[in-house]
């Protein structure tokens, strides 16, 4: 892996304004370049080269680019494009950028000067009917892509309701996490679980963390819907809330693994469940001190089962969509610098095969089935989680990072950082 595409990838992570800014404005032109399937390649666990794989080109350029969204029929893509001049300014949250649509199939391509990005409030909203509304500079304009026409009040609910991560999985009850207070940076926090049907509360528990360990949020999540985990603490480890009931502490009583507090290497858990069911599995692994990290446990509610696996670092995320299959990270040196590989193993039944899949930055399609990886200058994409090849492209001077599916599984928009700053948008089509 490049020191290039490594300091890259920080940035990306660290400060998004490197994943989300965009190229400088191109000319109009009816035809773009859109990358197809080259034939199938094999990778292999410890690849020394790139596979074989087709040349393709961008369909945008510039000093900075950042992929808006994709239309919900997958035909058009909304992108922010910065001069030169645009990235000479103020970079924070991003460099402000001109909006573009592009229609993947006629290759109509169409440049908004009157939309400029400049922080995360501006943004495209795609309605099922393909209508977009633009919410920029505090104003709200709804038309089609190119033809932005008429204003709505920008107040309008333009969003779609997402489903409210703080509601057990049927509604019966609600979590609520609130920082008590800040001592000697140690955040003291409170999480209580609520009835929704009478507002009452039903579990109160105190935990804290180190002050610095990134949003709080509700600090977990909801496992079924009667029991909310709390990711980790500092002082009791990851802990299960059962609403009504007492509080699980993670690691002693369902791992059987002792927990030792304020350590500078502590455990946290992540929790999976099968769709339709209560059924769920808890991961067990190790944060803070790389080189004393324990190996990964998983817990299987079914039976109370706990097994060991032998990798050290779960992948993000830790559980397929499914729920059926675990994803660990090997992470690989290449060139003296630390790569991310992915294996999978079913996590029903115990001491199940575990799988290579791929290496690099991954994103997977909405319905869970295929995944592509970016490592360097190649992206390729597999199926999953049987990791047949269904192709691989590669490109000159850029280090590409897949950003996006299309709706329809067919398209993948990938962004591409190269020195200079110089950047550049992708598509690929994996259908022909």
């Amino acid at each position: 892996m490049s020191v290039y595409r490594v300091f890259v990838w920080i940035c990306g992570i660290a400060l998004t304004l490197f994943l989300a800014a965009c190229g400088s404005k191109p000319a109009d032109r009816t035809a773009f370049p859109i990358a197809t399937a080259s034939p199938s390649q094999t990778e292999t666990p410890t690849p020394t080269t790139q596979p074989a794989s087709e040349l393709i080109q961008p369909v945008a350029e510039g000093a900075a680019v950042r992929f808006e969204s994709w239309a919900p029929a997958s035909d058009w893509l909304a992108y922010w494009l910065s001069t030169e001049e645009d990235t000479a300014g103020n970079f924070y949250p991003f460099p402000p950028g001109t909006l573009n649509f592009l229609n993947i199939h006629s290759g109509q391509l169409c440049s908004e000067p009157q939309f400029i990005a400049r922080d995360y409030n501006d943004r495209v909203v795609w309605k099922p009917d393909g209508q977009v509304i633009v919410l920029s500079g505090g104003s709200a304009r709804q038309g089609t892509p190119c033809k932005i026409d008429f204003i709505i009040e920008p107040d309008v609910p333009v969003v779609s309701k997402i489903d409210d991560p703080a509601l057990s999985p049927k509604g019966n009850y609600r979590a609520q996490t609130t920082i008590r207070g800040i001592t000697n940076k140690i955040l003291n926090i409170s999480t209580s679980i609520f009835s929704t049907t009478n507002n009452q509360v039903i579990n109160t528990v105190n935990w804290s963390i180190f002050e610095g360990e990134g949003d709080l949020g509700l600090g977990g999540e909801w496992v079924t819907d009667t029991q909310f985990l709390i990711y980790g603490t500092r002082d009791q480890g990851p802990l299960l809330i059962k609403a009504g009931k007492n509080v699980v502490q993670v690691a002693p009583e369902l791992f059987k693994e002792p927990f030792v507090p304020n350590s500078d290497t502590s455990l946290y858990a992540l929790a999976s469940v099968l769709p339709g069911t209560d059924t769920y599995h808890i991961a067990l692994f190790g944060v803070g001190i790389e080189a004393e990290f324990p190996s990964i446990m998983l817990y299987h509610s079914e039976t109370g089962a706990v097994e060991t696996v032998p990798f050290n670092h779960l992948w993000s995320p830790a559980f397929s969509l499914d729920g059926r299959w675990l994803l660990l990270d090997q992470r690989p040196y290449r060139n003296g610098y630390e790569s991310y590989a992915l294996y999978i193993r079913a996590i029903d039944p115990v001491d199940s095969e575990i799988r290579y899949i791929g290496e690099g930055d991954a994103l997977w399609a909405a319905d869970g089935t295929k995944v592509a990886f970016g490592l360097n200058e190649s992206i390729s994409v597999l199926s999953f989680p049987d990791a047949v090849q269904l192709g691989t492209w590669n490109v000159h001077q850029y280090n590409l990072f897949p950003r996006a599916w299309s709706p329809d599984g067919h398209f993948i928009a990938v962004e591409g950082y190269a020195e200079g700053w110089q950047q550049a948008l992708f598509i690929i089509n994996i259908e022909e």
